[in-house]
């Protein structure tokens, strides 16, 4: 499950005691430690290498976890930037930005916003929404658990419903880690029983984790690289013609369809991420 060369390095890194820190109106919630962090990647990468899925799929998972450990051996200041790929029926985008303002503060807001504390969501804000239901909400050690249903606002988009888990880390040297976590799907099950929401249809998610790295560079300012990976809606489309095509082995068909799907999702995905960050500057300096 580990790659040998890196663990020691790794270990050495990241390994770190856990640290509480407070929550304007809460009671305080404790990070989880970097040694848990290791065991969180090395789990991903076995389950990963594990599963019966197309090669493809399987690694673009793994190079993206990979590119975690390696980019926290030595964490860049400064660097902005977007970088997207599409193998197989999943996407990896890895963003880069430098914010204004505390990684502490930041790392607070984003857990209030995702599970519903906070009146402003950033699903809506960046345009990537337009109706987030969130029940079932629990915490536990590092974090929380929920049931999100959403509704997307790209007319290709099923919608989606499943439990998330969102779990916070705290790295040695202050790096600060959050991990968005899709852990159960029941998109699919509303999808046979025929229930729409919005007038749109729900569809499963396969995989879907978020790794979200914050690192303090002076006091004003402060590192932000995100690493997403999503399976699921890039091979379906809401249109049946178009699924037909994708299922029925037609070579120049298929091709040409999982080009069109790629500039697809890469154009949503890069446009709801600029206005995303900008939203969040904005929450932060509010």
């Amino acid at each position: 499950m580990l790659l040998k060369a890196m663990r020691c390095s790794a270990i050495a890194l990241i390994l770190s005691a856990s640290a509480a820190w407070g929550r304007s109106g809460d009671s305080p919630i404790r990070f989880s430690s970097g040694e848990a962090f290791l065991e969180f990647l090395e789990a991903e990468q076995g389950q990963i290498r594990r599963s019966q899925q197309d090669a493809d799929t399987r690694r673009i998972k793994l190079d993206t976890l990979e590119k975690v450990k390696v980019i926290l051996k030595d964490i860049p200041a400064n660097q902005r930037g977007f970088e997207f790929d599409l193998k197989g029926g999943a996407f990896s985008a890895i963003m880069k930005h430098v914010f204004e303002g505390s990684a502490e503060k930041a790392v607070q807001l984003y857990a209030d916003i995702t599970i519903g504390h906070y009146p402003k969501k950033l699903f809506f804000l960046s345009g990537a929404g337009v109706s987030e239901i969130i029940t079932d909400l629990k915490e536990i050690e590092g974090g929380y658990e929920f049931i999100s249903d959403r509704v997307y606002k790209n007319e290709h988009a099923y919608n989606t419903r499943n439990k998330i888990r969102l779990k916070l880390y705290r790295l040695d040297g202050g790096t600060l880690v959050c991990v968005d976590q899709h852990v159960a799907d029941y998109g699919l099950e509303l999808q046979h029983q025929g229930l729409e929401r919005r007038g749109k249809s729900y569809g499963p998610i396969d995989y879907d984790v978020t790794i979200d790295i914050y690192q303090q560079m002076t006091d004003r300012k402060f590192q932000f690289i995100s690493f997403n990976i999503y399976e699921g809606q890039t091979r379906q489309s809401r249109y049946s013609t178009l699924n037909t095509l994708q299922t029925a082995g037609n070579v120049l068909s298929l091709g040409i369809l999982n080009g069109g799907i790629r500039l697809l999702v890469e154009k949503n995905v890069r446009s709801v991420w600029e206005r995303r960050k900008r939203a969040f500057q904005k929450l932060l300096t509010f």
